[in-house]
């Protein structure tokens, strides 16, 4: 039996009961297990268990409740605690510990364009969004604020597929999938131009290399525009690559080279303890030479005698651009996205719906992190 008296909250055996003071409980008969509050205006107790457990009440649900019995116990179900009125303000039954996260979220990498002849432009890098202390996001961005989350409470969470590289003539590259951390979204990164410009990502489609097309534009604080393509004489036709986290994608080569332009590079980070490198662009396609993909993940460019290359999953890595030499090749798909938390080794996570290829990890003797690589979505949720 669970009591609530006065400005307080305690505990008191059924046949006890009787013996208060009858202007306090009033000899109201009771059923063990039931949580009582005290009304001191009609001076009697009021059962507050509800059949599943405590009345729930949002905090603005609660708030209308205006002035409550002078102890009252509800379950606030926007902060995911029980809460008690102690007769002027409400106060928390149990506060759990403040779990603060550190996080990298990639975007999936965009795909790689086909043109109608010659080279197609990269697929950008996934947008890149990153909180850990001492490194960067993407887009020349500062690292961004860690988050303050509760144990037991359950956060959304997605990881971005990689584009659809172009396999049918003038046809531009996929844009990635977003990946979502609770209230955190890496933007896809941007499919490859054609014939035509890049697409706008989380880092910008390089554009493609017939009429000069121009990159796509990258998102504000997750990565760079992709370069443009080239075209001249007829047979000087090349892509530009991908937009990088850490650089815009380079132009198609200007000057009888014919090769597509190298993919912008990413990031590196220290975040699961080793050095890793993500969120480079795909190098866009050539008539002849082969363009490389930026650092972190960029699939190469297209060209005569050589297929492009998808970028790297778990990185969002653009898609490297279709080419043409003797015969069309086409733009390859995008790299997966990725989301990493980081968080005191003290909390245990759970994932459903989504999965992790390492499952949590000791970081040290302070710290865990948690790799989500699987595509889909799903949620994750601490408990202590």
């Amino acid at each position: 039996m669970t009591l609530g008296y006065d400005s307080g909250i305690f505990s008191q055996d059924v046949s006890q009961l009787t013996d208060l003071d009858d202007t306090k409980i009033n000899k109201k008969t009771v059923t063990d297990g039931q949580v009582l509050a005290y009304n001191a205006t009609s001076k009697s107790w009021i059962n507050q268990t509800a059949i599943s457990g405590l009345p729930s009440y949002t905090t603005d649900e609660r708030d209308a409740l205006g002035t409550p019995p002078s102890v009252f116990v509800i379950y606030n179900s926007t902060l995911n605690l029980p809460q008690f009125w102690n007769g002027s303000s409400w106060k928390d039954l149990y506060t759990a510990p403040a779990l603060t996260m550190t996080y990298l979220v990639i975007g999936g990498g965009g795909g790689g364009g086909r043109p109608s002849f010659a080279g197609g432009g990269g697929g950008g890098a996934g947008g890149y969004r990153s909180s850990y202390t001492g490194e960067a996001s993407g887009g020349g961005n500062s690292a961004e604020t860690k988050l303050e989350l509760l144990v037991d409470t359950s956060y959304n969470i997605t990881v971005g597929v990689g584009g659809t590289g172009a396999n049918t003539s003038n046809t531009q590259g996929g844009d990635g999938g977003d990946s979502v951390f609770h209230i955190i979204t890496a933007t896809g990164g941007g499919g490859g131009g054609a014939n035509s410009s890049g697409r706008t990502g989380g880092s910008g489609g390089g554009g493609g290399g017939a009429n000069n097309g121009a990159g796509g534009s990258g998102t504000s604080n997750q990565g760079y525009n992709g370069g443009n393509g080239y075209f001249a004489d007829g047979y000087t036709i090349d892509g530009g690559g991908g937009g990088g986290a850490s650089a815009v994608g380079n132009n198609g080569t200007q000057g009888g080279n014919t090769q597509g332009g190298d993919g912008g590079a990413g990031l590196t980070s220290n975040i699961t303890g080793t050095s890793v490198a993500r969120g480079g662009g795909g190098g866009g396609g050539g008539y002849f030479g082969v363009s490389s993909g930026g650092l972190g993940g960029g699939g190469t460019g297209g060209s005569a005698g050589q297929d492009a290359v998808a970028g790297t999953n778990g990185t969002g890595g653009g898609g490297g651009g279709g080419g043409r030499g003797s015969t069309y090749v086409n733009g390859a798909d995008g790299g997966s996205g990725v989301v990493i938390l980081r968080y005191p080794k003290d909390y245990i996570a759970t994932l459903s719906g989504v999965t992790s290829s390492t499952g949590e990890q000791t970081l040290g003797t302070t710290e865990k992190v948690l790799i989500v690589d699987g595509t889909g979505s799903g949620i994750v949720r601490w408990t202590l």
